[in-house]
């Protein structure tokens, strides 16, 4: 919409190229200070302040009616009567650039939109800026996570429905406070306060889940940047910050995983202690004493300890590598630690080798499942882990 009333068909065009030649050059020329532009391209994000960026080539396609409004300002910043024009209209920018030395080859597109204002006498001194049209503000990406929960199913277990309908807290006390034979370690472990401990970790959990899942629709692929040179190909790393935010949101969700088994290894210590000492106890070492004691309540038969026994070995322990190597790290061969720095140094150093990158490629987007595996698995682990405990009441009973 125009709201400049006096002003020909001719004049508003004339007025609009000069808001537009405006915007384009302010684009130009600060091209640097506007580091959303560039900064995704820059190689594993770790040049720090000491680099240069430079247009290679631009072209605005302007779309839509701009809306240009004129208002009369009257207070102590402006003169009796002064006017001010201010300009907005979107525009779709592809550009190319360089790093340094670095040619950033890719032609980058962006939807912007431009807003500047000029007091008059027109034209005299204009105030452009610019913003990015999709920016992933917090309000966009839990529009996004909210969808992808329904579009994954997802549900944490305190949004599940147990035996007879019951909720979460409801299932575990129901099970906790029941009276058995074998006294309690620990009577606190039947205070609602744990089950929170337990449905708030794998909370987190699904939440590490969603924002790896939004980030990984933008992530890159090892493959995709190529170039031919004295008949050797060359992949160029295309690491950017999505595959960082995925790769961490990963790594996070691995920790959580690990803290909420934890949680389950303490509420079977309770009631089979296996003669270990809960302090220091977790859930691999919890396991491991299960494997290797035949003198205790629990029925290695048993559906629920065969369920247990199997996710140690197939779910749990893969996970465990990678958090582990997150965790705390150590001199290995393959460099096997903080996932970005893992995916990144690999990638950097096989840019002529296309086999081992599919390998990371798959490595890579496997996470997202093995992720998405184990939050569900925590879910059954819930359950079983209680049926168990039931099971070892009824086995002392009998």
């Amino acid at each position: 919409m125009i709201n400049i009333e006096d002003k020909t068909q001719n004049e508003m065009g004339e007025l609009i190229t000069i808001f537009q030649s405006c915007c384009e050059f302010h684009f130009t020329n600060r091209f640097n200070e506007h580091k959303f532009l560039f900064f995704d391209a820059l190689p594993f994000d770790n040049l720090g302040t000491k680099y240069s960026t430079e247009l290679v080539s631009r072209r605005f396609s302007w779309k839509g009616t701009p809306t240009i409004v004129r208002k009369i300002h009257k207070g102590i910043d402006a003169k009796e009567g002064e006017e001010e024009y201010k300009f907005e209209q979107k525009c779709c920018v592809d550009y190319s650039f360089k790093i340094g030395s670095i040619i950033c080859s890719l032609v980058n597109n962006k939807e912007l939109t431009f807003i500047a204002t000029t007091f008059s006498p027109f034209g005299v001194t204009f105030f452009p800026s610019f913003h990015e049209c999709q920016t992933q503000v917090l309000d966009y990406l839990t529009e996004n996570k909210i969808e992808l929960k329904k579009q994954l199913n997802l549900l944490h277990i305190d949004e599940q429905e147990y035996d007879n309908s019951n909720i979460g807290a409801a299932f575990f006390t129901n099970v906790i406070r029941k009276q058995r034979i074998n006294k309690q370690s620990n009577n606190g472990i039947s205070h609602l306060n744990y089950y929170f401990e337990i449905a708030n970790c794998h909370w987190q959990i699904e939440d590490c889940l969603l924002k790896a899942a939004y980030y990984f629709k933008y992530t890159t692929d090892f493959l995709s940047k190529r170039i031919d040179e004295n008949d050797v190909t060359f992949f160029m790393p295309t690491m950017n910050n999505y595959d960082n935010q995925y790769l961490l949101y990963i790594g996070f969700g691995f920790e959580r995983i690990y803290s909420f088994w934890d949680r389950m290894a303490i509420l079977l210590h309770n009631f089979e202690n296996l003669n270990l000492k809960q302090k220091n106890l977790s859930f691999d070492r919890y396991m491991q004493g299960f494997k290797k004691t035949n003198n205790c309540n629990l029925n290695k038969n048993s559906q629920y300890s065969l369920w247990l026994q199997e996710f140690y070995e197939k779910s749990f322990k893969p996970m465990i590598e990678y958090r582990h190597r997150i965790v705390h790290f150590q001199f290995t061969h393959d460099w096997a630690g903080i996932l970005t720095a893992k995916f990144s140094s690999i990638a950097q150093e096989n840019i002529t080798n296309k086999n081992r990158l599919v390998e990371l490629k798959k490595e890579f987007e496997g996470l997202l499942k093995l992720l998405h595996d184990n939050y569900l698995r925590c879910k059954e682990g819930f359950v079983n882990v209680l049926k168990l405990i039931d099971e070892i009441q009824l086995s002392i009973l009998t």
